[in-house]
């Protein structure tokens, strides 16, 4: 399993303007602030049996703050040089400033490869393009329960009828959820996501309450899995 801390994306910045949820959509940058963001990236291609591979780990080491960076990757070969051919996009939207990275927290996006030599991606450059942040008081990811019609649990995503999202801290948030359906690869090879598709839309979830996402008829069994991650509203 590969695993690289790139260490040519630390961002350290003084950040403020913050509002008083953990949502970074109207935050600014551009005062400084007692609290530093500091975020720190690894790249994982091929994960151990039964975890997602060719992930993208953003770890947040501020206490106070939550970070929601846009990102922009450049993949690497072996040799970490570039691959110029291979256009590096995400799941979630880190690339497009959606993750959000609570404070003193670890989360993931997932990367996908396109064009000639993509198989051999070996690891990825990172760059921050851009951050919005917001005062974090304490923000516990979500968990989601899957449930059908008639509001019992389901074991599989694409069974259920609804997507219920429990927030188990004290922050409110707004969450996202995408539908997933996966290649089949070779053994020893990385799995990738074929198609990323919006499931519901962003919904907002108080501290320590639950919110329902309807799941349309239409996406039953068109998933492989559905993923939930904490989001700007825009």
């Amino acid at each position: 399993m590969l695993r690289t801390t790139i260490t040519v994306a630390l961002l350290s910045l003084a950040l403020a303007g913050c509002t008083g949820s953990n949502d970074p959509s109207g935050s600014s940058t551009n005062q400084p602030a007692d609290d530093a963001v500091d975020l720190r990236f690894a790249y994982s291609g091929v994960s151990d049996e039964g975890t997602i591979d060719q992930t993208l780990t953003i770890t947040n080491s501020s206490r106070t703050l939550s970070a929601a960076p846009t990102l922009s990757f450049v993949a690497l070969d072996s040799d970490s040089e570039p691959m110029t051919e291979v256009s590096v996009t995400t799941v979630f939207g880190s690339d497009r400033g959606l993750v959000v990275a609570p404070a003193n927290y670890e989360v993931l996006d997932i990367l996908r490869f396109e064009g000639p030599g993509s198989d051999d991606v070996e690891d990825v450059e990172v760059t921050v393009e851009g951050m919005r942040t917001a005062e974090d008081a304490g923000t516990a990811y979500p968990e989601v329960d899957f449930l059908d019609a008639q509001g019992e649990p389901v074991d599989l995503p694409y069974e259920a009828r609804t997507a219920r999202v429990s927030n188990p801290g004290r922050s409110d948030y707004v969450v996202r959820l995408v539908g997933i359906t996966w290649n089949r690869p070779a053994e020893g090879e990385s799995q990738q996501a074929l198609t990323v598709t919006a499931v519901g839309e962003p919904t907002r979830v108080a501290g320590r309450s639950d919110a329902d996402v309807r799941l349309a008829p239409t996406d039953i069994g068109t998933y492989d899995s559905v993923k939930v991650f904490i989001s700007v509203e825009q």
